[in-house]
Formats: structure tokens, C-alpha cells, sequence
């Protein structure tokens, strides 16, 4: 039997009880839909709520975090310090966002990427109210459907100083290697001897990665020297090297895997319209793919963001595919009509299980400090070009059912036809690298780490 959950964690208790006057600020988890009504229960005056999560934050006495243990309308108790206060409540309003816009069909953002987390000097200190944090992740996650992609942080050699926040059930944990993930970057974070089990953990290039450079930012000789490593002016110009940056970190290691994640995404949606009647013969016309972002600090005025914010007028829109009658009747004869029952859905799952047939070993690495494996963009394209029709049970469904045998047999029959043509694939990698959209959710706390 699994033991209940402490209400306040030990290590923030014995920081409450070594001075009970102090000042602290919290976070408070209500019952369900009741997080107003325990505010005006105990009398708070000044507060924050998220209701997504049934959560206020405020400011009382240590004192009084202590007592309120002893109360059934008080689920948990997250006292955080000061310096992560701002950190805290930016997140939550910003995740809060997230759902806020999916609930109203404003956006859809099909990925979340996030690399704000918890500074080394505030790791295992139990005031970063990581629980609160991970519920709120695991709303947008598992409730809402929208994958969540963290960077691991950079605390490594170190085992065990995975960003705290990234532990959220569901969440896409993210480690950084060189270009062609041979080797692991020296500073990538990693899980202590067996941490990374039944965890969504992968690595993807983070070192010396180009990117572009805010206007107000300055280039530091770690950036300068890096240039000179990769030769960033052949890569964008050299009337451009001042736009762009070469940098190192798990963060860039994120946001590679975000983009990739597009791939799955389009392809997935490419899928559904082969089996709707909403679609006609000719083209079909599918759900944008939207990379939102909370604390990137990214330019927005950028010309690499041009035409692809999501939240502007001026933008490319959905995609638009081909659609072809014959692939139209073979999923009817081969899906259909033979009443398989498989959710085509995209969902973390589905993205997770993609990654996992994409992704490879990185040489001397253990599932702890390497995950699954490394991914990369042409990784996840060739496995695309790669599927079969029975690969859809893998994705999809239980693998372990044997209703679907029969099918299988069915398909082998017909020799198991690609998934995609491979026209299908290069319209959605020339889309997923031109023209998808970004979402960018500012906050004005700390840039990311």
C-alpha cells in the first residue's frame, strides 16, 4: 500500500520550523474546483489562484503553513522561497495559458517547449514547489494532450541533477549531445543509477548549435570562440553573423526535439484525413503545427520568426497536402472495412512511441545518462518513410491484442503497403522546416537556464 503524501515536504517543514514568525510565500492545493473558497476560508486577503491545478499562492506566516497541515481542505503545502517565487507564478500563469487557449480553440499548440527550471543552488532545498509544478504539467500533458518537451538542465557530470520540474509525469526530458549524437555534452544533466526508468527520456543536439540572436543580446567569447568551430559564416552568411549565435545546452537540445516532433504531428493529421469525409479528392487541408514556448526569450522580430508567429496576421497557415483517391480507397479497404479498431490520434503517446523507433544508442551511454537514444530530424523523417500498414498497431494500439492478428495476416496478404508515399514525407519535412508556426508565451522572469 502506498503511503499517503506528505502535505509539506520534510525538507521545507524543518526550513518552516526554524523560524515559525518568517514571512513565506506558498502554494496551497485545494479539493477539486475549491481552491477560491479555501482562500476565503482561511481569511486570505492577497492572493493568486490557478484554478487548472485547484491552487493559491500566498504570503502568511511559517506558523501558519504548519498549522494548516491539520486540515482537510488543504491537500498540499509548497512553501517557496523568494528567489524562486517569480519563477513559480510565471510558469503557472503561462501553463494556465496553454490550457486557456486550447479550451477556446484560439490556438492549438501540438507541442509545449519549455526550458525554464530549478538553478542549481535550489536543487533538493524543497522550496521550488515542484509538486504543484509537475500537476500543472501533468494537466497539460495528460489532460489536455499537448506534449511537453523540458530541458534536462546543465548540471552535469553529476548523476542525479535532473531538472526537478522535468519529473512531471508524461514529460519529454530532454539531454544534449554533439551534432551527430556520438557523444554526450560533458555538461548535459543525467538521472542517478536507475532514475531514468519509465521515464520519457531522450537526447538530441545541443552543442555548439546555431541559433538566432536577440537583438538586445551580446555575443560572450564562449559564443565567439564556438563560431569560429562550427564556421557559422558559411553556414548563414557572413552578412548575418550578427543575427545568430552558436551555443551549447540542454535547452537548444529541446528545442530541437520540439521541432522535430512537427514530423509526427503532420503526419499523424495526414492519417486522419485519409479516413474523414471532411477531406475531398485533391488536397486536403490539416491543423497548423503550433510550437509554443514559455520563457524562450527568442527575438520576435527576428527574420527567421517571419511570417510564422502564430498569434500575428500575417502568417503561412495550414498546410495544405495532396490527396489521392487511391490512397483514400486503400485505407478504406485495408482500415475501414475490415472495423479495426485503432484511435489515429495524436497524442504524447503516439509521439513517444515514434521517437522510441527513431531513436539511436549514443556510444557509451546508459538508458540514465542517454535515455532512449538520440534523435534527430532525419532520424524521425526516415522512420516516417519507413512505416508500414502494420506498424499502425504498434503506434496506435496494443501491440499484445490478438484481435488484431487477423489483420496482420489480412495486410501480409496484401504485402503490407507503405504507410506514406514518399511524396507524402516531403511535403511534410519541406512544411515542418518552412513554415510551421511558433507560439511564444513571454514571461519577465529569468531567461532560461
Amino acid at each position: 500500500m502506498t503511503p499517503p503524501e506528505e502535505k509539506i515536504d520534510w525538507r521545507a517543514e524543518a526550513f518552516l520550523q526554524d523560524d515559525p514568525d518568517r514571512a513565506v510565500l506558498a502554494a496551497l492545493v485545494a479539493p477539486p474546483k475549491q481552491a477560491d473558497t479555501l482562500a476565503r476560508t482561511l481569511g486570505l486577503r492577497n492572493y493568486g489562484a490557478f484554478h487548472f491545478v485547484d491552487t493559491i499562492v500566498t504570503r502568511t506566516s511559517a506558523a501558519d503553513l504548519l498549522a494548516w497541515q491539520a486540515r482537510d481542505d488543504v491537500l498540499l503545502i509548497e512553501p517557496i522561497a523568494d528567489d524562486m517565487g517569480r519563477r513559480v507564478t510565471d510558469l503557472l500563469t503561462e501553463l494556465y495559458r496553454v490550457v486557456l487557449y486550447h479550451h477556446l480553440g484560439s490556438f492549438h499548440p501540438a507541442v509545449l517547449n519549455l526550458s525554464i527550471g530549478v538553478p542549481r543552488e535550489w536543487l533538493n532545498q524543497g522550496l521550488t514547489a515542484d509538486r504543484v509544478v509537475h500537476r500543472a504539467l501533468q494537466t497539460v500533458s495528460t489532460d489536455v494532450g499537448i506534449p511537453v518537451v523540458m530541458s534536462a538542465g546543465n548540471d552535469g557530470p553529476a548523476p542525479g541533477l535532473i531538472n526537478p520540474w522535468a519529473l512531471a509525469p508524461g514529460v519529454f526530458i530532454v539531454g544534449a549531445t554533439d551534432e551527430d549524437g556520438t557523444r554526450l555534452w560533458e555538461r548535459s544533466s543525467r538521472f542517478a543509477s536507475g532514475g531514468a526508468a519509465g521515464r520519457r527520456f531522450f537526447v538530441a543536439h545541443g552543442e555548439n548549435t546555431v541559433g538566432a540572436l536577440a537583438s538586445d543580446d551580446t555575443k560572450t567569447p564562449e559564443q565567439l570562440a564556438a563560431e569560429q568551430i562550427v564556421d557559422l559564416a558559411a553556414i548563414v552568411g557572413a552578412d548575418n553573423v550578427a543575427r545568430y549565435s552558436v551555443r551549447s545546452g540542454t535547452s537548444f537540445a529541446a528545442a530541437k526535439l520540439s521541432r522535430a516532433i512537427c514530423l509526427v504531428h503532420q503526419a499523424v493529421k495526414l492519417l486522419q484525413a485519409r479516413a474523414s469525409t471532411n477531406t475531398g479528392i485533391g488536397q486536403a487541408t490539416l491543423e497548423p503545427f503550433v510550437r509554443a514556448y514559455i520563457d524562450s526569450g527568442f527575438d520576435r522580430g527576428h527574420p527567421v520568426f517571419a511570417n510564422r508567429l502564430a498569434d500575428e496576421r500575417r502568417h503561412f497557415g495550414p498546410p495544405t497536402y495532396p490527396l489521392t483517391v487511391e490512397r483514400k480507397q486503400q485505407y478504406w479497404a485495408l482500415l475501414v472495412s475490415n472495423a479495426i479498431d485503432l484511435p489515429i490520434r495524436y497524442t504524447p503517446l503516439v509521439v513517444e512511441r515514434l521517437l522510441r523507433k527513431a531513436a539511436r544508442p549514443v556510444p557509451g551511454c546508459d538508458a540514465d545518462t542517454a535515455g532512449a537514444g538520440f534523435v534527430s530530424w532525419e532520424a524521425v523523417a526516415e522512420t516516417l518513410r519507413a512505416l508500414r500498414m502494420s506498424d499502425l498497431i504498434a503506434l496506435f494500439g496494443d501491440p499484445d491484442d490478438t484481435r488484431n492478428d487477423a489483420w496482420r495476416q489480412t495486410l501480409a496478404e496484401a504485402g503490407d503497403p507503405l504507410l506514406f508515399d514518399p511524396e507524402d514525407i516531403g511535403n511534410v519535412n519541406e512544411y515542418c522546416q518552412n513554415c510551421d508556426l511558433v507560439l511564444g508565451l513571454p514571461l519577465s522572469g529569468p531567461k532560461p537556464r
